[in-house]
C-alpha cells in the first residue's frame, strides 16, 4: 500500500496508527486498491474528509453525507430483497458472459469470496470485477457479509423459448470446449454421434430428462465445495420427423 501511495512505509505506519492523516488523493487510491464498490468508496472517502475537516459546519455537512450514504445502502438492500425476477435488460447482461453465473455460484463455496479473490481466480481487471459484483449485488444474486460476497437467495432460470437461452447455452459450452483438452479422471466428457429410431429417440430423451431431475435433487441439499458444469445435448443433426 505504501508503494501504491508513493510514500515511505514508515509514514504509512503512522497513518495506520492514527498519528498522521490520509490525503484525499490517498483515500481514493486506497479505495480503488481495496476494490470497494462506488457506494463503499464514497463512504470511505467521506470518513477521511470528516477527520480532516476543521470548520464545524463543514464537518456537520460531511457527517450528514455519511448518514445519507448509509441510508442509501439500506434502501438498496430492501429493494433487492423484493426483486424476484431479472428484468429483460438485466437478463441481457447476466447472460452476456459465463462469468456472471460462475462468480455467483463460486460465492456459495465456503465463506464466500472477496473482491481480490474474484479478481485473482477469474483473472479479471479491477474494473471488470467491480462491475460484475455491483450487478450481482443490485439484482440480489449475491449478498455482502463483512468483506466477502456470498450467493443470494435469488435464483435464475432461462426458458427454452427465451432469446437468452441460446446465449446461455453457448457461454457454457464454449467454456467446456476450452476445458476439453485437460479433462481429469474426476471429470467426464462424452461426444457420441449415433443413429436410432424415432421411438428410441423419445426413450433416450426421457432417460436424460430423468437423470437431470435426479441431479437437481442431489445438488439441492449438497454442500457447496466445488464449481462444476453439467451440459446435456441430444439434438437431431440431420433427418426427418
Amino acid at each position: 500500500m505504501s508503494n501504491l501511495l508513493g510514500i515511505p512505509s514508515s509514514v504509512f505506519s503512522l497513518i495506520l496508527s492514527s498519528q498522521r492523516e490520509l490525503s484525499a488523493d490517498h483515500s481514493y487510491l486506497l479505495a480503488e486498491f481495496m476494490g470497494l464498490l462506488p457506494l463503499e468508496k464514497d463512504y470511505f472517502i467521506t470518513l477521511v474528509q470528516i477527520e480532516k475537516a476543521y470548520h464545524h459546519k463543514y464537518k456537520t455537512f460531511l457527517k450528514e453525507k455519511k448518514e445519507n450514504i448509509l441510508k442509501e445502502s439500506l434502501n438498496l438492500s430492501k429493494r433487492v430483497a423484493f426483486e424476484k425476477t431479472l428484468t429483460e435488460k438485466d437478463q441481457q447482461e447476466f447472460y452476456s458472459s459465463w462469468l456472471y453465473s460462475a462468480i455467483r455460484l463460486k460465492c456459495s463455496i465456503g465463506e464466500g469470496l472477496s473482491t481480490e479473490a474474484i479478481k485473482t481466480q477469474f483473472q479479471l481487471s479491477n474494473e471488470r470485477a467491480v462491475h460484475i459484483i455491483e450487478f450481482l449485488l443490485r439484482t440480489g444474486l449475491i449478498i455482502q457479509e463483512k468483506m466477502k460476497y456470498k450467493m443470494g437467495s435469488q435464483s435464475t432460470f432461462v426458458g427454452q423459448k427465451s432469446p437468452m437461452a441460446g446465449r446461455h447455452h453457448s457461454n457454457w459450452r464454449l467454456k467446456s470446449i476450452e476445458k476439453s483438452t485437460e479433462i481429469t479422471e474426476k471429470e467426464l466428457m462424452f461426444t457420441g454421434p449415433l443413429t436410432c429410431s424415432h421411438k428410441d429417440a423419445e426413450v433416450i430423451r426421457e432417460k436424460m430428462a430423468q437423470v437431470l431431475q435426479e441431479i437437481s435433487e442431489i445438488v439441492k441439499d449438497s454442500p457447496a465445495e466445488d464449481l462444476f458444469y453439467v451440459g446435456f445435448d441430444f439434438i437431431r443433426v440431420l433427418g426427418s420427423g
